[in-house]
């Protein structure tokens, strides 16, 4: 998997876009829910092919990390952003 630290995220947002990432993820009960379509993943069914940490050094607040995800049963591809906070990835304690 790559990971890398950018400040950038429409930079990053827009290159997965290029590059087949097409769907929006969100979590959703501990699912990975496409906002296109409203089917739900279990963790089992999907894979980060990679993840970008965005730190924004004016609000240390809006960091975030921007996951490339492919879904296993169909290869679909798409974009799952979450805040980050020091010692826990994502807001809601997924630890993904």
């Amino acid at each position: 998997m790559k990971t890398a630290i950018s400040n950038k995220r429409s930079s990053i947002i827009i290159d997965l876009q290029e590059r087949g990432y097409d769907f929006d993820f969100v979590l959703k009960n501990g699912l990975l829910s496409c906002v296109q379509d409203s089917a739900l993943t279990s963790p089992e069914g999907f894979e980060i092919t990679e993840k970008h940490l965005i730190i924004d050094d004016s609000c240390l607040e809006n960091t975030c990390v921007i996951y490339a995800v492919q879904l296993l049963d169909s290869n679909a591809k798409g974009i799952l952003m979450a805040s980050y906070h020091q010692g826990n990835h994502t807001k809601g304690g997924t630890g993904l």
